[in-house]
């Protein structure tokens, strides 16, 4: 006889530690233990793609944002596996991925500033609503910086410090 019928509700999930790395040519995949995988995609020395999934396995690759005709290629990769995180080195970009969370920080090779860091970086919920998951990303924004391009909100230009849901 079940007795409990109210859903255990987890809140945010997070990446675990990095239990596992794999090089693919110019695609790297870092696994942790809870059966977070990161897809990182080097296209260029200076275009890195990042892609998530929390079962350990991705569904089919597609994206409006990448077209199969771009120019694909780099000078430089190289990956460093040092105690506290991964160093993937292009010639143009250093990209740190911590072996603890699965945070991401982005430099400039050249003068090594900071680019991109993870605040939050990926997290997930799980939808008892429509099932599967609703995906998060929190990012540290930089002073100067601005965020533009949704595109079909009505709203002001700059982005920065407000917070969308994508219509379903």
């Amino acid at each position: 006889m079940i007795v409990n019928t109210e859903l255990d509700k987890k809140g945010n999930l997070f990446p675990s530690k990095i239990i596992a790395f794999k090089k693919d040519i110019d695609t790297l995949y870092f696994s942790t233990d809870n059966d977070v995988v990161l897809q990182l995609t080097v296209f260029r020395d200076s275009v890195l793609r990042f892609r998530y999934t929390t079962t350990g396995t991705f569904s089919k690759d597609f994206s409006y944002a990448i077209t199969k005709y771009a120019s694909k290629g780099y000078n430089h990769l190289q990956i460093e596996d040092e105690k506290d995180c991964y160093n993937v080195i292009t010639s143009k970009l250093i990209c740190k991925i911590s072996k603890s969370d699965l945070k991401i920080s982005i430099f400039d090779a050249k003068d090594n500033t900071l680019i991109s860091q993870d605040e939050l970086g990926f997290h997930w919920e799980e939808s008892y609503e429509f099932g599967g998951n609703i995906v998060k990303m929190s990012k540290a924004s930089q002073d100067g910086e601005g965020y533009y391009g949704l595109g079909d909100k009505p709203s002001h230009l700059n982005l920065k410090g407000k917070r969308f849901e994508n219509w379903v």
